[in-house]
């Protein structure tokens, strides 16, 4: 095999301990040595786009509404919750147990594009006053002590354990995200792409359906 694979992933995968990507790509490097791999780091909505358009082989994303125009299969989870800086009003009381009807007080950052971070959000009625991209501009919102905002633990344990971030305890506010990869569904998928499938689904220990 040759040529090249276009892949997308939602960021923050790297750090997570159930996402395997690395070890489906040294899988696929063992396999397909020729084929150079691209590989972007890109919102949900920019790599479904680029999917359907063909500017992406396959994506990895956080499922929510999934397109009539996408095969998704799931991979890994992802455990989402609401933290606050150490500049935070609330960062001295976080280890208390706190209202969602006090949280709608204070300001909160979250993602400005669909998904279920943003329904989550919508659900609680939290006051969003600041909008990102992706997960690395919302931990700086939240670093800064002037917003609530959800972070995967996995990212936010290093801000925990320097003591620059508390998670909020309020169980109502807690969620998990699933992650998928995704392919077009009117296109031929090739050798490629078959390959690296069958190796994410290897390196998450997912028996191919």
């Amino acid at each position: 095999m040759s040529g090249k694979l276009k892949i997308a992933i939602f960021d923050r995968s790297s750090t997570n301990p159930n996402a395997r990507i690395f070890e489906a790509i040294r899988l696929f490097r063992n396999i397909a040595p020729g084929v150079t791999l691209d590989i972007s780091v890109e919102p949900p909505n920019v790599i479904e786009e680029g999917v359907i358009n063909g500017r992406f082989n396959l994506g990895i994303v956080p499922l929510h509404r999934e397109s009539p125009m996408l095969n998704y299969s799931a991979l890994y989870s992802e455990s989402m919750r609401l933290f606050c800086g150490e500049k935070h009003e609330l960062f001295s009381r976080a280890g208390a147990e706190i209202s969602v009807d006090e949280l709608r007080n204070f300001e909160y950052a979250g993602l400005s594009f669909n998904s279920l971070n943003m329904a989550v959000h919508q659900k609680l009625k939290l006051r969003k006053s600041a909008f990102v991209q992706n997960e690395e501009a919302l931990a700086l919102l939240v670093l800064s002590g002037c917003y609530l905002g959800f972070l995967p633990t996995h990212q936010a344990q290093t801000f925990l354990d320097t003591g620059l971030v508390r998670q909020i305890n309020c169980e109502a506010v807690n969620f998990s995200s699933q992650m998928a990869v995704i392919v077009r569904k009117s296109t031929s998928t090739g050798r490629r792409l078959n390959v690296f499938l069958e190796c994410l689904q290897e390196a998450h220990d997912i028996s191919a359906s």
